[in-house]
């Protein structure tokens, strides 16, 4: 798998790649994190260096539409892609003024539905699943949304999905046929390229996914509260390293924003993949009902 030219968003967003050996040399005067291991510092010519330890060091334009990336000596070239199609993209986004979530989506009816989650919640195995049933994909990972005129939409991001076999399995996929997110390591996942939407979507809905702990247990679904999904939305934030004070202030307002005006769903999944339908199936159920 190669990394792509440019990365396009939608029309008026896109964010070109260039893979490099040597970065601009400039001086940093705003120090935004120091913590292994991860370091992001603003430099003189208002461009952001991250630097990602034993991976790559990356410098984003001002403007958010160009990136730069020097992979370090012994970093996999998967794991390396892998970081710059998520957390790197991510920055420049953000730059671009939009805010990310840690969030996978699809399209229902024209309107975009998101499952937030951390890594195992069983966000992309519902994406996965409804683009395999014919749904026009959004995203895997990092979705990007931001306020037009009085909806909030949601963008494409990266046409792919990282997969378990077991899950490819699930789908009736083969997983022999789909590359490996990093050739050479233990990562198990692989890579499914995915038909993804044009253009964004307007937010219709946002489930938070968990797997509990039993493969008996009953499917819950509970209609979140405006703060409690407020709350969520900061926790699901895919980017708490770039700080300054007016990202803060557009990521709270945005957020307020959603909370206030879009349902939201807690989503409790039985352990496994032997449900998956049924769990499909109640999201489409709630979806007619919040659609209606």
């Amino acid at each position: 798998m190669r990394i792509p030219p440019k990365v396009c968003i939608a029309d008026r967003v896109h964010v070109s790649l260039c893979q490099t050996d040597r970065l601009p040399s400039e001086q940093s005067v705003i120090e935004y994190r120091r913590q292994p291991p991860l370091t992001v510092c603003r430099l003189r010519s208002g461009a952001l260096l991250v630097r990602w330890e034993k991976l790559g060091d990356f410098v984003i334009d001002r403007r958010g539409r160009r990136v730069w990336a020097r992979r370090a000596p012994r970093a996999f070239f998967g794991e390396f892609r892998d970081l710059l199609l998520s957390a790197i993209l991510s920055f420049a986004l953000l730059e671009q003024g939009l805010e990310t979530l840690h969030a996978g989506g699809v399209v229902f009816n024209g309107w975009a539905v998101a499952f937030a989650g951390r890594a195992r919640s069983g966000k992309s195995t519902l994406a996965a699943y409804f683009a395999r049933k014919g749904r026009l994909f959004l995203t895997d990972d990092l979705l990007a949304v931001r306020l037009l005129g009085r909806q909030v939409h949601a963008y494409p991001t990266v046409p792919q999905i990282k997969l378990e076999p077991e899950v490819l399995r699930a789908l009736g996929l083969n997983p022999r046929r789909f590359p490996l997110t990093v050739p050479g390591s233990a990562y198990t996942k692989r890579l499914w390229r995915v038909p993804t939407a044009r253009r964004p979507r307007p937010l219709a809905a946002v489930y938070f996914p968990r797997l509990s702990d039993s493969r008996r247990s009953r499917l819950r679904f509970t209609p979140m509260s405006r703060t409690d999904f407020f709350q969520a939305l900061l926790g699901h934030s895919f980017n708490t390293a770039l700080v300054p004070r007016h990202r803060l202030q557009r990521q709270f307002a945005l957020f307020g924003h959603i909370a206030d005006t879009i349902p939201a769903r807690r989503l409790l999944i039985p352990r496994g993949l032997h449900r998956l339908e049924e769990v499909a199936e109640r999201i489409e159920q709630d979806l007619a009902e919040i659609l209606t």
